[in-house]
């Protein structure tokens, strides 16, 4: 799909619905606004599928000059554990819990690493929000 129902962020500041289904059309644009500068601000943009789903329809929305690194928790959960039988992310598919529940999945997923590769990431992503 094309369009943007809702829009969701979580971050070491809390989860913030920008934008909900109820939300009148026009407030998209103020919106992704407010996305805009959360991306710049950031060093690092993690999701669930965002690489196949979001970021392709955000990207063409967002008038952004830099993009941070991405990482997509569901190509790193394939990479982690391929045998799991399911690597959906069991949330409410509202984008703040979404978003939520990635930034959850991103913390385990980061803790699977050994020790100095664990650092190393966070070193190149200049990360230590994630330190838990």
């Amino acid at each position: 799909g094309e369009d943007i129902w809702e829009i969701g962020v979580a971050d070491v500041n809390g989860i913030h619905l920008l934008l909900s289904r109820n939300d009148p059309a026009e407030k998209l644009a103020g919106s992704l606004e407010k996305l805009e500068k959360k991306v710049d601000g950031a060093s690092l943009l993690v999701g669930h599928n965002i690489l196949k789903w979001d970021w392709p329809i955000l990207v063409g929305r967002l008038s952004n000059k830099h993009y941070p690194i991405i990482w997509d928790t569901l190509l790193v959960d394939y990479l982690l554990e391929p045998w799991k039988a399911s690597h959906a992310l069991g949330s409410t598919h509202h984008a703040h819990d979404d978003a939520n529940a990635s930034f959850v999945l991103f913390e385990k997923q980061l803790h699977q690493f050994d020790g100095e590769l664990f650092l190393r990431i966070i070193q190149i992503l200049n990360c230590n929000c994630c330190l838990t």
